[in-house]
């Protein structure tokens, strides 16, 4: 089913359970051996994280909020079945030599306060283009 753009989503029309992909993922995460796995579900959606190259790295899934709950559970296997094919990407880059861990996963290395690096610059970046000014995007720049 293409979304509203009309672009076809990966994995659209997936049947392979939530639960599957995350074994899947987990199992990968392993042999590239990440550590300290942990996956955590709430209202909102699961949040995985794991340890790589002495960084936690955070991957969110957010629950689909559409009309039915049917389409909501669709669509929530194939954002699992979409993480696991861009980790198993990342990954791959890694270890062909291509990319190191810290650029690979860049925007989802986890601060100390728990956010992402993505979650920490993504507001002064968007001022950044829309006022052209200057932006410190790192935490305790300009002091």
């Amino acid at each position: 089913m293409p979304a509203a753009d009309g672009v076809r989503r990966y994995a659209t029309g997936t049947t392979v359970p939530v639960e599957r992909s995350r074994q899947e993922l987990e199992r990968l995460l392993e042999n590239h051996d990440a550590t300290a796995i942990g996956v955590h579900r709430d209202g909102s959606g699961t949040v995985i994280v794991f340890r790589m190259a002495e960084r936690l790295i955070k991957h969110m899934v957010r629950c689909p909020h559409e009309q039915t709950e049917q389409y909501a559970e669709r669509e929530f296997r194939r954002r699992w079945r979409s993480l696991l094919l861009i980790i198993k990407a990342k990954l791959e880059l890694v270890a062909s030599g291509d990319s190191s861990v810290e650029e690979a996963f860049l925007g989802q290395i986890m601060l100390a306060g728990g956010e992402t690096l993505y979650e920490s610059v993504h507001e002064p970046l968007a001022r950044h283009y829309e006022t052209r000014e200057p932006a410190q995007l790192l935490l305790g720049a300009g002091k």
